[in-house]
Order: structure tokens, then sequence, then C-alpha cells
């Protein structure tokens, strides 16, 4: 079960985001930005982000969050679980896996670092939060590679290429125990890695 809460560390800030109309048009405004709309397509009124947002209000298998970053908003991110998602025939999943989905929503901050940081954060507290899950899995389009290459930075590996209702998609997986030795070499690595667009 997907909770309702994401206890990331400062300088971060996770909320639950839930089916109010005021949430649906600002998901809809952001995701209706030229880079965002290219990579989720899902560039959709605010009617439907609200419907949405309801949807996933009444599952216990996803949740949806938005990630201030010192109080200014930075990234939406929903988790869910593959096992009952569209990767539920994609992989061999435990019920208590984890995926996510990532979108930087304020494109000021972009180019910054903050995604890089953002995501081991996010990793690092979903396996903390979440002791059962064996791994955590992303499936970005092909085409965003600056988002793949992300991932990878993190620690993620592409297990395949699979075929989506709504894109081709590299299905990418970071088990439980790789994270430690991930976060470790991202530490010491590269000052800068890419953002996603």
């Amino acid at each position: 079960m997907i909770e309702h809460r994401l206890e990331l560390p400062d300088p971060w800030t996770a909320r639950y985001t839930d089916g109010t109309p005021q949430n649906g048009a600002r998901l809809s405004a952001w995701m209706n930005q030229d880079y965002l709309a290219r990579t989720w397509k899902q560039d959709w009124p605010a009617d439907r982000w609200t419907e949405l947002l309801r949807e996933h209000e009444e599952r216990s298998d996803v949740g949806s969050f938005t990630v201030d970053h010192r109080g200014r908003p930075f990234a939406y991110i929903e988790v869910y679980e593959p096992a009952t998602s569209v990767l539920a025939d994609h992989g061999d999943w435990a019920k208590e896996d984890l995926g996510f989905h990532f979108a930087v929503v304020e494109p000021e901050l972009l180019r910054r670092g903050l995604a890089r940081d953002l995501m081991g954060d996010l990793c690092a507290t979903l396996f903390a939060q979440y002791p059962g899950a064996r791994l955590i899995a992303v499936e970005p389009d092909v085409a965003n590679t600056a988002i793949a290459r992300l991932f990878e930075y993190t620690g993620f590996a592409l297990a395949r290429t699979v075929q989506l209702p709504h894109k081709q998609a590299a299905l990418m997986v970071l088990p439980r125990e790789a994270h430690g030795r991930s976060r470790s070499t991202a530490r010491t690595g590269p000052a800068t890695a890419p953002d996603p667009r």
C-alpha cells in the first residue's frame, strides 16, 4: 500500500496531492509546459488532471506528491506498485516493489543539479519507508534520454525496452542491494549530472 506521505530530508518537502480543483489546475499548467508536454504526453485540461488525482486518492497502489525545494515547487512525483500497473506483465514483481514517475515542474530550477540530488534522496526515502521493497522501477520514454541518464547516474540499470499503451519505454530498475553502492559513487562522482527536460 502506498502511503499518503513521503518523508524526504531537508531541503525537500513532499505534500500529498489530492484531487482538488486547485491541484488539478496546477498540474495542468505544469504539464502543458512544452518540455513536459513532449516527455509526459499528459498536457491535459485541469478537469482531467483533477479526475486522475481523485482516482489516485481512491486507490491504495499509487500516490501523487508535489515536492518543494526550500518552499518552492520543484517536482511532481507519482509513487506506484509495478505489480498492479501497466508494468504488471513486464516483470516478476513482488507486491512490495515500487516504481515512480518524476517530473521537474519549475524550468527555472533545471540544470542546477537539484534533480540529481532529489533522485538520490527519493530512492533512499522509498527504501527506508518501505522496507519490504526489493527494488524500484522507472519506465521513461525511450526518447527522453536526459532523464534516462539521470536514472543511470542514480544507479538504475536498463532491464529492457517495453511497449506500454502510451509509449515505448526503457524499463530500468534499482535493486535495494545496489542502492548503497550507487549513493557512495554519486557522492564522489562528477559535480554535475543531466537534469530531465
